[in-house]
């Protein structure tokens, strides 16, 4: 059966540094999943599997976070936060995972990846690949970019900033971002959170729904 947790008292501090005040901190959970690798974040959820489950994923000091080297587990937490923020601010889930698959199973296609690689099926890996590498230079804001895409880009962002941990090597072949690269993108996001609401009446209702007090 599925272990449940609140988010802890320094976990919550991270995320108002990060997200603002548009992520309900009573309505998120942490999940620890028996049957999952790695992370996954529906309606606003954290869900994690057993070797990636942690009781505090941030602790006392946020510019020092525990875990594995490089703070790989704080990055990690920090991608399926951003899921989080975009479920409570109105994103569209179903339909934007939609548009990052379909983005990636084009890219693989038009590259002419081969889908047998050795007597070894490597598409999922490509797809992987496709799916969460970003191009710094492919769009001006972060709404540019796919569900993934957006994720990463926030933790990349952070975890230069904070951690001073390096942004890992793309896997798709774009170039490595800059810090000031990752500023330009993230600049309508560091100012103000909540600017993906704006002037989207669709996206502000689903956001007030998905922040009452769950029954």
């Amino acid at each position: 059966m599925a272990e449940r947790r609140p988010l802890t008292a320094n976990e919550c501090k991270f995320v108002r540094h990060v997200f603002g005040s548009t992520v309900p901190l009573h309505n998120v959970e942490v999940v620890k999943r028996r049957y999952l690798s790695g992370g996954f974040t529906p309606l606003g959820s954290v869900n994690m599997g057993t070797g990636d489950y942690r009781t505090d994923y941030i602790g006392p000091n946020m510019y020092t976070p525990p875990g594995t080297p490089a703070f790989a587990d704080a990055h990690l937490f920090l991608h399926e936060l951003g899921h989080v923020w975009q479920h409570f601010t109105g994103m569209p889930m179903l339909l934007a995972r939609l548009k990052a698959t379909t983005q990636a199973r084009r890219m693989v296609r038009d590259a002419g990846l081969p889908k047998m690689v050795s007597g070894m099926r490597m598409r999922p890996t490509y797809m992987f690949d496709a799916t969460y590498s970003y191009d710094p230079s492919a769009g001006p804001d972060l709404t540019d970019y796919t569900m993934e895409q957006q994720c990463d880009i926030i933790a990349d962002y952070f975890a230069l900033v904070m951690w001073k941990r390096a942004i890992p090597f793309n896997g798709w072949g774009y170039a490595v971002a800059t810090q000031v690269q990752l500023e330009a993108i993230l600049a309508n996001f560091l100012a103000n959170p909540g600017y993906v609401m704006q002037d989207r009446p669709l996206w502000q209702g689903r956001a007030a729904l998905r922040a009452l007090d769950r029954r």
